[in-house]
């Protein structure tokens, strides 16, 4: 339920997210407690046995739930999103999806991830690879003290006890890196399983959990959890040390629920719609998150209400699932009597998914010409970067000279991707006006000085130092900043710690005015680029997909604006503070009548959601030359 509010972007869920680590521990501890009991009654592990009980369990359902999600995604999104989706779905199949969002993506809050209708699936590729791992180490540990029984439960402890040193101490150690290892995968989140395996193969001592002991824990374990749901948020660096404490909330909660039930405030969780929540939670959990995708595609409307309608529109579907699909299959006689006929089975559906997924990727083949598709298309990979090539490494560009190499006017552009895609028309315009033009910019970074949730956070500074370090040895005579506006959303303190808008904006004109004092300091004059607004949906994207045209792929000015107006008045206000600090707006001529266009005298503005076509700001060169040539003699 927490996980659901927090897709459903419900207030105050901010840190539902935490209810999948709620999910490992109960996992971790329900799975070692079954595998402890059955060593102590058959001094042994059936692995074939128990892992063709997982496969009943979770193989089934879920292939359902790809397979309807890749046919609804062939009738809802574009073709070109197919692809990418398929083999996500392919990757969900085979219970690796975690692995493949880890190398694709820059994390669980990544736009590119937080797209997918099988984002969720990478708890469970998680789960099935402890599956796989689990039963193993007991089964090693039962070997290992085959002589010496009584030695079981140390030895387990003591197993469990490392892996939760090493898991943890990783996932605190990978929190740095720039892809989201440690989010996304089983060693980075096997303590969670590990810890729940100590206290399911300890003995606690009934006499020491009374009824005001078990109250005692309920509470601290109960606000614990609520505290995680209310102050988490996706500017932690999670899981790190963060997640101890859902986890030990959840630990506090088990122990809590032991004995007597009839403490009153056991009874919430213990109830019967509770409890019927908690049998349909795997398949609501399977099929919720598609839901909430498909019908914000659909109906092109992210709102609150209608993530929530489609969230709680999943339940029914998932509780039909739950009784006339999952149980069937899993508790069917003749798989649970034959052990060959259940692997057949599972491998049977996995092929089948797959053989679906291959499918829904190959519909995205079929040629793509109609207008105006056709004409967006020849520009999608018209980037930017034409001029400074030879020095683009795939996210940056250390340094590119260019323009009029024999001037003794200096211009820099510096930024990241949004200084990018001007490079060309500042070239132009640098040519014509006799002025070098230097340009260095890296992906993901601002060239202010602001700390983001943005796995490339860590490299940043050290490029930003570089580049500071580039002016004072070049001395340009103007520096101009582009930047990606909406990245103020992932602005955070020094600390590393989220703050509210209010607190963004602030964050961000401090940077902006301490990236011109530094450029002033050097001896250049400072100029900045307003940032473009930016679309709510790739328009190649938008264009592609079933009924639209091209008024259904213009976004409305005001959630164009919605984010980088608050970086574009946050940098109006540092320039008035500071006074003397150019600007150039380029775009206010394609919001019109409320609406931003994609089209300008018919050439494509956009190549994605908010990097502008090479060939549109080509088109600005005048602009930019007058732009320039103000700034020039301020």
């Amino acid at each position: 339920m927490l996980v659901v509010a927090f897709h459903a972007h419900v207030g105050g869920f901010s840190g539902g997210f935490v209810g999948v680590d709620v999910f490992f521990v109960i996992s971790g501890y329900l799975i070692t407690r079954n595998l402890v009991a059955e060593a102590g009654t058959s001094s042994r592990v059936g692995l074939l046995a128990f892992w063709a009980r997982r496969a009943r369990r979770l193989i089934p359902a879920l292939a359902v739930l790809v397979i309807a999600t890749l046919i609804a995604s062939t009738l809802i999104l574009s073709p070109l999103e197919l692809p990418r989706f398929a083999a996500q779905g392919a990757a969900a199949a085979l219970y690796v999806s975690n692995i493949f969002f880890a190398v694709t993506t820059f994390g669980y809050f990544d736009l590119a991830a937080e797209s997918s209708p099988f984002l969720h699936t990478w708890s469970l590729g998680v789960e099935e690879q402890f599956y796989l791992v689990w039963p193993v180490a007991v089964a090693i540990v039962l070997a290992a003290c085959r002589r010496n029984r009584e030695r079981v439960r140390t030895a387990l402890i003591v197993v469990f006890a490392i892996g939760v040193v090493v898991s943890l101490g990783l996932a605190v150690q990978l929190s740095t890196l720039e892809r989201p290892f440690d989010f996304f995968t089983l060693p980075t989140r096997a303590w969670e399983f590990a810890i729940a395996g100590i206290l399911a193969t300890v003995t606690i001592p009934t006499r020491l959990l009374t009824r005001w002991v078990r109250l005692a824990l309920y509470v601290v374990g109960a606000c614990l959890l609520a505290y995680a749901t209310i102050a988490f948020d996706q500017a932690l660096p999670y899981p790190s040390f963060w997640a101890t404490i859902p986890v030990a909330a959840t630990l506090l909660l088990i122990i809590a629920g032991t004995g007597d039930p009839s403490v009153p405030v056991f009874k919430v969780l213990a109830s019967r719609p509770m409890q019927w929540v908690g049998r349909v939670s795997y398949s609501w959990y399977l099929w919720h998150w598609p839901f909430i995708i498909l019908a914000v595609a659909w109906l092109d409307d992210d709102r609150v209400i209608v993530r929530l309608i489609a969230a709680l529109l999943a339940l029914p579907v998932a509780a039909a699932v739950y009784h006339w699909f999952e149980n069937p299959v899993r508790f069917n006689r003749r798989l649970t009597a034959s052990l060959p006929l259940t692997y057949t089975m599972a491998l049977g559906v996995t092929l089948v998914t797959l053989l679906v997924a291959g499918g829904a990727g190959a519909m995205s083949m079929r040629t793509l010409e109609q207008e105006p598709y056709a004409t967006y298309k020849t520009m999608k990979d018209n980037r930017s970067v034409d001029v400074c090539s030879p020095e683009f490494d795939g996210l940056q560009v250390d340094l590119c000279e260019t323009g009029d190499l024999t001037s003794d006017t200096t211009v820099m552009l510096i930024g990241d991707s949004h200084a990018r895609h001007w490079i060309d028309a500042f070239d132009r315009a640098a040519q014509d006006l006799n002025v070098r033009l230097l340009v260095r910019w890296r992906g993901s970074c601002q060239s202010i000085p602001v700390r983001t949730t943005s796995r490339l956070d860590a490299g940043c500074a050290a490029f930003r130092a570089a580049t500071a370090d580039a002016i004072r040895t070049h001395d340009p005579d103007l520096v101009v900043l582009s930047n990606y506006g909406e990245g103020i959303a992932d602005v955070t303190d020094a600390e590393g710690n989220g703050l509210d808008e209010a607190g963004q904006a602030q964050a961000w004109q401090a940077a902006f005015e301490q990236q011109v004092d530094e450029i002033r300091a050097a001896g250049s004059r400072a100029a900045w680029i307003i940032d473009d607004p930016a679309q709510n949906l790739d328009p190649l994207i938008c264009l592609t997909r079933p009924g639209n045209d091209i008024s259904d792929c213009e976004t409305p000015e005001a959630d164009a604006l919605r984010i980088v107006g608050t970086a574009r008045a946050a940098e109006r206000s540092a320039a008035e503070d500071l006074g003397g600090v150019a600007s150039f707006d380029p775009t206010a001529g394609f919001c019109v009548d409320g609406r931003c266009t994609i089209f300008d005298d018919g050439i494509p503005i956009y190549v994605d959601r908010h990097h502008l076509a090479a060939g549109w700001t080509m088109t600005q060169v005048d602009g930019v030359r007058d732009f320039l040539r103000s700034a020039l003699d301020a």
